[in-house]
Formats: structure tokens, sequence, C-alpha cells
């Protein structure tokens, strides 16, 4: 009757741990501010055109893509934590405020976030950048000694790096 009992409690405790964790999740883990009326959407709602991400959960990874202003895209940072407070994104040098705008996709949205230059996009500021880009020619092996040998130009004005 012992081995009985105990094997029914142990049963008891196993089914117990199995049970999903995202059942204690909490409701508003999507949930957006518009940037106009401070309506509350959540994952799934119609959302206007252009809004802003308010909140981001910590360990919600997200997308940013620079668009044009047809939606084609011209350059993408990729996927990155959103709990990077105050870290910075620099927009390519020749593209001028107003000339794009930044889409946000976070992983738990299915809708996009299409922020206006210089504001919060998921904790990250989006700064324009004014130093143009250098590049760099070099060989395509190392010789022996390994060293490495390469050659750049710097754009008229830049003194030094």
């Amino acid at each position: 009757m012992r081995k009985r009992f105990l094997s029914i409690l142990f049963a008891l405790c196993i089914m117990l741990c199995l049970v999903p964790v995202t059942v204690f999740a909490e409701e508003n883990a999507g949930e957006i501010r518009g940037p106009n009326d401070g309506a509350v959407y959540h994952s799934g709602d119609v959302i206007p055109v252009r809004w802003t991400l308010n909140t981001v959960k910590a360990d919600d990874k997200m997308t940013v893509e620079l668009l044009d202003q047809s939606g084609s895209q011209n350059h993408s940072w990729g996927d990155f934590r959103a709990d990077l407070g105050g870290a910075n994104i620099l927009v390519p040098a020749g593209i001028t405020p107003g000339s794009y705008i930044l889409r946000c996709t976070l992983k738990h949205l299915p809708e996009d976030a299409v922020t206006e230059p210089g504001v919060v996009c998921g904790e990250v500021t989006i700064l324009v950048n004014t130093v143009p880009e250098i590049a760099i020619n070099g060989a395509d092996r190392v010789c022996n000694t390994q060293d490495y040998t390469f050659s750049f130009t710097l754009p008229e004005g830049v003194k030094s790096i």
C-alpha cells in the first residue's frame, strides 16, 4: 500500500512539473501604445500605419531595417537584444532624415513598428551617421611573416582617424 501511495504521489509531482510555463505568462507581453491616441494595442490587433514601440521585454529580439519611402530594404542591422538601453544605431552616410523610414520587428509581434528618425525604437536611439564610410582594400592572403598590407583613402576633408 505504501509503494502504491508513493507511486501515485510521484506521478502527480511529474504531471505538475510538466505543465507548460506559458500558461502563467503575462497577458500584455506584446503591448504597445499608439503615438497619437495613446491607445493600448496587442499582438494581432489592427494598428495605425505609424506608431512607436513603447514597451519591450528584455528577452525579446528585434530586427531593425532601414527602408526607403517605397518600402524597399536599404540596410539591415539584423537581430539584436532589445535590452541594449542607450545603444545607438547609425544610419549609413548619404541618407538624410525624412528620406527613409525605420522598421522594427519583434519576434512576438507580427506587425511592424515604423518610427521617425531620432526617436526611440525598442530602447535603441536611431541617429544619422554624418561621417562617410571608408573602404579598405587589401590582399586576399597573408604572407609568411604574418604581415598584412592594405591601403585606404580618406574622404576629402578628413585628416585623421
